[in-house]
């Protein structure tokens, strides 16, 4: 246990790998994609309408937006230890058309956005 806190170094890692995603919006991730070229059209049927799910980070207060939308990332894979590992995270991007989701992995995605935030200051 860490520090009183109550939580695991796998929980208390977790929730900062977490945080750290919140600054991915479906605005960052379609700069991610653009700039590693991937194709805009699905690779199953060639259609060009794609979609990304989200979330939205709402005061329970008042029901107002906090952050805007990000793109909402799912966690794939659980390992039997229940331990923390940042390779089981993925954003989605769906094909409207025919359904087929396409993977990518969150560490990769923030990565860059660190690289490109970094650079452009």
């Amino acid at each position: 246990m860490s520090d009183n806190s109550g939580y695991s170094d796998d929980q208390l890692r977790e929730a900062e790998y977490r945080k750290a995603l919140s600054s991915i919006t479906t605005k960052v991730l379609d700069s991610f994609l653009r700039a590693k070229g991937v194709p805009d059209e699905c690779p199953m049927c060639g259609q060009s309408e794609m979609v990304v799910p989200q979330v939205q980070f709402v005061n329970q207060d008042n029901g107002k937006d906090i952050m805007g939308r990000h793109a909402h990332y799912g966690e794939y894979i659980k390992n039997e230890d229940e331990s923390f590992n940042p390779i089981n995270y993925s954003y989605h991007v769906i094909c409207k058309h025919c359904g087929y989701i396409m993977q990518y992995n969150t560490g990769v995605v923030l990565s860059w956005y660190l690289r490109e935030k970094n650079s452009n200051v």
